[in-house]
């Protein structure tokens, strides 16, 4: 083990990013000067200004998380994508992948629930396009091909 993953009081939620660490904290920052060859990794660190990560740094994070972000750039680039499937693709044949994800994860709310706790429109905007994504909690199920018995 090198590391520790604490909450740093950074972050974010589904419309906003936090950059100040409250001081509630500061003595999960503290401890880590009492365990010998273990360094302190900042968990969810997406969005932060280069001042903020400073900070953490000169606050022995040694590890800075970044992963949310990078799955909330995917997305976004596949919903554009999507803009361009529709100015060339005849509409019977288009995948259409923001209706395609709005009606798995409605259909199967549980990992994006506890995030998302507007409804109507706020609601689907938010899943679609909140910083606290979710739909890459989904996978398409593929059915196992069926064997013949003979």
């Amino acid at each position: 083990m090198i590391g520790l993953v604490i909450e740093s009081g950074v972050g974010f939620d589904n419309s906003s990013v936090s950059t100040d660490r409250p001081h509630a904290a500061m003595p999960l920052v503290e401890f880590i000067d009492t365990v010998p060859n273990i360094v302190n990794e900042a968990h969810s660190t997406d969005d932060q200004t280069a001042e903020s990560l400073s900070k953490l740094v000169r606050d022995q994070f040694t590890i800075l998380k970044f992963s949310p972000a990078l799955t909330y750039s995917v997305r976004r680039a596949f919903f554009a994508l999507s803009q361009i499937e529709a100015d060339f693709v005849p509409a019977c044949s288009r995948a259409d992948l923001p209706s395609t994800c709005e009606k798995v994860m409605l259909h199967n709310p549980v990992h994006w629930r506890s995030y998302c706790t507007v409804g109507g429109l706020k609601g689907r905007v938010a899943r679609r396009f909140g910083y606290s994504d979710r739909i890459h909690n989904y996978r398409a199920s593929r059915q196992s091909p069926q064997r013949s018995s003979g």
